[in-house]
C-alpha cells in the first residue's frame, strides 16, 4: 500500500470511528413461501456515516467506489446533512475488512458485522431455519447492545438537544 493509500485509509477510519455507524438493520416481510402469510425478517449489516461536510462524506465514495451519498434537505437555517452508506453484503465486508485495522471505537462492531455474514450464511430469497433465524436475531440483539440503543435515546437530532442537558452549558457554568 502506498503511503497517501495509507494516510487516506487511516484518515477515513478515523472519521468514521467518530462519526460513523455499523448497525444491523432488521426487517420484516411477507415469506413467500407460505403465500405471505407468515413473517420471515431480513436482515443486513449497514455501514453508514454522515455529516455536512460533503466533501469529506464524498471521499468515502471515491475510495471505496462503493455505496452511495444522499443529501438530506435542510431544515430551518441548518446546512444538509450528507450520508454515505453500503448495505450490499460484499460492499459491506469489502468495506469493513478495510477499516477495521485502523477503528478503535467502532472495532467490535466492525467485527461482529463481519461475523454475522460468516457465520449466518443465507441467501437472498432463501427461507431461513428457525435456528438461522434465531441466530441472526442474536447477532441483532448484540449489535443494538453495542451500538447502546436500548440504554440511552439518541442525541443526534438535526435541532440539537434542549438547553437543560446541554453537556458544554453545565462544563461552563
Amino acid at each position: 500500500m502506498q503511503d497517501n493509500q495509507r494516510e487516506e485509509i487511516i484518515y477515513l477510519a478515523g472519521l468514521f470511528d467518530g462519526e460513523g455507524t455499523v448497525c444491523i438493520q432488521k426487517d420484516n416481510r411477507p415469506c413467500f413461501k407460505d403465500n405471505g402469510k407468515g413473517w420471515n425478517p431480513i436482515y443486513n449489516v449497514s455501514v453508514r456515516i454522515g455529516m455536512i461536510e460533503e466533501k469529506a462524506i464524498r471521499s468515502y465514495l471515491e475510495y471505496f467506489k462503493v455505496g452511495y451519498v444522499d443529501c438530506e434537505k435542510s431544515y430551518h437555517s441548518f446546512r444538509p446533512m450528507y450520508r454515505w452508506a453500503i448495505r450490499a453484503k460484499d460492499d459491506v465486508q469489502f468495506v469493513l475488512k478495510q477499516l477495521m485495522p485502523h477503528l478503535r471505537v467502532k472495532k467490535s462492531q466492525a467485527i461482529l458485522g463481519l461475523r454475522f455474514y460468516e457465520e449466518t450464511p443465507s441467501k437472498r430469497g432463501q427461507f431461513l431455519t428457525p435456528e438461522i433465524l434465531a441466530k441472526k436475531e442474536q447477532f441483532y440483539l448484540e449489535m443494538k447492545k453495542l451500538n447502546g440503543v436500548d440504554i440511552s435515546p439518541a442525541t443526534t437530532k438535526r435541532r440539537g438537544r434542549p438547553p437543560s442537558v446541554r453537556v458544554c452549558d453545565s462544563l461552563n457554568s
